[in-house]
């Protein structure tokens, strides 16, 4: 996700940045993330700076997994999984 950060469409560095912000929202970025400045509309080498800065902080596994791989609360899992169509093993 943090390679789209810098992406050349303004659109998906937004939608990157509004994800890496749910995830922080969410309490599951280190403390170190939330200082980095960064601004989609941003000029090129402060994207890139910007973007340097997420890769050290975001290290392979310093993301804690979710609790929930499909990201659904665990009834709304089992709903979506039992619904019709699915058969369990």
């Amino acid at each position: 996700m943090v390679g789209y950060l810098n992406h050349d469409d303004l659109l998906v560095r937004d939608l990157a940045f509004w994800q890496l912000d749910r995830l922080g929202t969410g309490g599951r970025l280190p403390e170190d993330a939330k200082r980095i400045r960064y601004d989609p509309n941003g000029e090129p080498e402060a994207r890139r700076r910007a973007v340097e800065k997420w890769k050290q902080v975001l290290a392979e596994g310093k993301i804690p997994a979710s609790p929930h791989r499909c990201g659904r609360a665990p009834s709304a899992h089992r709903a979506h999984h039992d619904g019709p169509g699915f058969q369990a093993a």
